[in-house]
């Protein structure tokens, strides 16, 4: 008898077309925010790369929040993933949304109503593909 491993195709696919390259997990920290909207950058892909943004968290620590957004920002142009408005302070948000980036592409998420001095977190997690 022979056991045939069943391999994740999207998995395969990105590695025989663009290759993995590595893990993308970046966590970003305002202990200092200002008042009002704060935005909080991930690392633009660089050339030769394309990222594929598979989970999103958000947490304000002090303050109830307004609104929430996740953005992507695009030399092509500016795409909202997730967006709410009225969370209660201390609420983790996460978002699995699934979205490829490619170069000069950058996620951010845009807090709203915050107090100054407030403690705010943004995490991305994906992979990295080089591009052939």
């Amino acid at each position: 008898m022979t056991i045939v491993p069943v391999h994740d195709e999207e998995a395969f696919l990105d590695n025989a077309i663009f290759g993995y390259h590595d893990r993308w997990a970046e966590q970003i920290v305002e202990d200092n925010a200002s008042a009002g909207e704060n935005i909080l950058w991930a690392t633009a892909v660089p050339a030769g790369e394309i990222w594929h943004l598979e989970k999103v968290a958000l947490f304000n620590a002090n303050t109830a929040l307004s609104y929430y957004e996740v953005r992507i920002e695009s030399p092509l142009a500016l795409m909202r993933l997730v967006c709410g408005k009225a969370l209660a302070a201390s609420t983790w948000v996460t978002s699995s949304e699934s979205l490829t980036l490619r170069e000069g592409d950058q996620a951010y998420v845009a807090f709203g109503g915050c107090t100054a001095g407030d403690t705010l977190i943004a995490q991305f997690w994906g992979r990295k593909m080089k591009v052939a």
